[in-house]
C-alpha cells in the first residue's frame, strides 16, 4: 500500500497542472480534492478517498500510475489494503465484533445517499452530486 506522504507529494505535484490536464473541469476537480488533500495532510485520511476521486479522470489516472508505482495497476493502488480488509475472516468459534460507524449524508436537500464512516477514512463524495458528505444529525 502506498504511504499517505507519497500520495500527498504526487497530488500536490499534479495540482498546478490540473488546467492543462483537465481543461474546464479543473476548477471542479480542485474544489472536490481540496478538502481531501487537507485531511490527508493533517493525518485524518489514508489517501484512498483522494485517489478514488482522481482516478475517475483517465488523464489523471495515467499520471498517478506513472508517478506512484508504474508496476501496479490503478485499481491495486487505489484500493490497496481495503480489499484485503474485506477478505479477512475471524477464527472459527471466535465471535465477531461490529465496529460502530458514523452516518454521513449528502448535504443536497432531497438526496437519499448515505455512507457510514469507520475509522479515520475521510467522508466520501455523493455519487449523484459530487459534494463531500456531511455527518447526519444524531437525533
Amino acid at each position: 500500500m502506498l504511504s499517505p506522504e507519497k500520495i500527498l507529494a504526487v497530488v500536490r505535484e499534479l495540482e498546478p497542472r490540473l488546467p492543462a490536464l483537465l481543461g474546464e473541469k479543473a476548477t471542479e476537480v480542485q474544489h472536490q480534492i481540496s478538502p481531501l488533500v487537507d485531511q490527508l495532510a493533517a493525518g485524518r485520511s489514508d489517501g484512498a478517498d483522494l485517489l478514488e476521486v482522481l482516478r475517475v479522470y483517465p488523464t489523471l489516472a495515467e499520471e498517478l500510475q506513472q508517478r506512484l508505482d508504474p508496476e501496479q495497476s490503478i485499481i491495486e493502488f487505489s484500493l490497496g489494503d481495503s480489499l484485503r480488509d474485506r477478505s479477512y475472516q475471524g477464527l472459527p468459534g471466535t465471535p465477531n465484533t461490529v465496529i460502530a460507524g458514523k452516518k454521513y449524508i449528502c448535504p443536497v436537500p432531497e438526496c437519499t445517499q448515505e455512507w457510514f464512516r469507520v475509522g479515520l477514512r475521510s467522508p466520501r463524495l455523493c455519487e449523484e452530486h459530487g459534494v463531500v458528505m456531511v455527518p447526519a444529525d444524531e437525533g
